[in-house]
């Protein structure tokens, strides 16, 4: 198994702007606050 570095930057949680979610194709800053955590948990264990 392979060890592996992962670098993020700001994900802009709970950030309720529309201008950062809805061109990402959210309706809501809560739906993408659980898309983020979802996709990351897909890669990362």
């Amino acid at each position: 198994m392979a060890n592996e570095i992962f670098l993020v930057s700001d994900w802009h949680f709970c950030h309720n702007k529309s201008f950062l979610y809805e061109p990402r194709g959210f309706t809501n800053i809560e739906d993408m606050n659980e898309a983020i955590v979802r996709n990351h948990n897909e890669i990362v264990d």
